[in-house]
């Protein structure tokens, strides 16, 4: 019987701060009319990538947006996330959500879960999101919702 355990990989909140490491400025993120985009980029532990985009986030949400594409495809610096890090990035940034902002990541292929772990977690704590490999999908999941109740 295969048992899972989450609480080795917890990423916990610590303001401007990050295991000893400074948490980098949010650079890259932009408005564009009723839309965020945070295009991350960089050499970065998991944590720090996880946090920098719970800031994208909190940042979309404090503007009152109600749509974050976040491009992961410009990290580096870790490995590909386990299912128990894709399980606390996903729980962390749906607390940062608070159910009002719809996700879109574009990541690497490779980075991709086939069964979109993180996407179906997101999902069962209210928040609607996608995983795709390129902006356009993204973008076309997006415009998929205009003119249909949220």
């Amino acid at each position: 019987m295969l048992v899972a355990r989450w609480s080795h990989v917890e990423f916990r909140r610590r303001p401007g701060r990050l295991r000893g490491a400074e948490i980098r400025p949010l650079e890259h993120y932009e408005v564009v009319g009723d839309r965020a985009f945070y295009r991350a980029s960089g050499t970065v532990t998991l944590e720090q990538g996880v946090a920098l985009v719970e800031q994208a986030i909190d940042r979309t949400r404090a503007a009152g947006l109600t749509e974050l594409l976040i491009d992961l495809t410009g990290l580096s610096g870790f490995l590909t996330p386990s299912l128990s890090e894709r399980f606390a990035s996903a729980e962390r940034w749906a607390q940062a959500s608070a159910m009002s902002v719809r996700l879109a990541l574009v990541a690497p292929a490779t980075w991709l879960d086939p069964e979109r772990f993180g996407v179906v977690v997101l999902a069962n704590r209210g928040v609607t999101a996608t995983a795709v490999e390129t902006e356009a999908e993204a973008l076309a999941w997006f415009d998929s919702f205009r003119g249909a109740p949220r």
